[in-house]
């Protein structure tokens, strides 16, 4: 019987789950933490040099703020990337297993280290953004396993709705958002 000859309990390494492309975990975490950051970089550079040029804020803001925004968000980015995958080496060297949960125990105390991380201005509209990144793949999580039907533009029609709901809940229309 070729059943009872397997293990009834294998525990995969976190270099088989997480890092695959090094055994080691410090080298992923610093490989993740270099690539997070240089993304980070482009991303958030690119986002606070526009806002700057269409809310035509001047060259003192670009000698004065510029350069510390774009590093607090490239940090908070980078922490976020970074420490998860930490967390999940750690979390393998303490315990010896992972769970189908594990995600969670890892993740959340870190997303809420990067959220302290970055400043308090952008907390409210980051937390409105996650929650529809959140909506839209749980959305696309619940049409490919067949347990809702696809409709052209779901994501976009949940997010709304759910987006009116949290609209809706504030005295001026949108306070509520941008509350931390």
């Amino acid at each position: 019987m070729a059943v009872l000859s397997k293990p009834v309990w294998v525990s995969p390494t976190c270099y088989e789950l997480g890092h695959c492309w090094t055994p080691y975990c410090t080298k992923a975490s610093t490989d993740v933490a270099k690539n997070v950051f240089t993304e980070a970089l482009k991303i958030y550079g690119t986002l606070y040099m526009m806002a700057g040029l269409l809310q035509k804020k001047g060259v003192k803001y670009y000698l004065g703020r510029f350069i510390p925004e774009t590093l607090q968000s490239s940090i908070f980015l980078t922490i976020n990337g970074t420490m998860f995958i930490s967390m999940f080496c750690l979390w393998r060297r303490l315990v010896g297993f992972y769970v189908y949960y594990n995600v969670f125990i890892c993740g959340i105390p870190i997303c809420i280290l990067a959220i302290l991380i970055e400043s308090k201005s952008r907390r409210g509209p980051l937390a409105v953004y996650l929650t529809n990144l959140a909506i839209e793949t749980g959305y696309r999580m619940l049409v490919e396993r067949k347990i809702v039907t696809a409709v052209p533009n779901g994501e976009t029609l949940v997010a709304a709705m759910i987006e009116k709901d949290l609209v809706s809940k504030g005295e001026d229309g949108i306070s509520v958002a941008f509350v931390f």
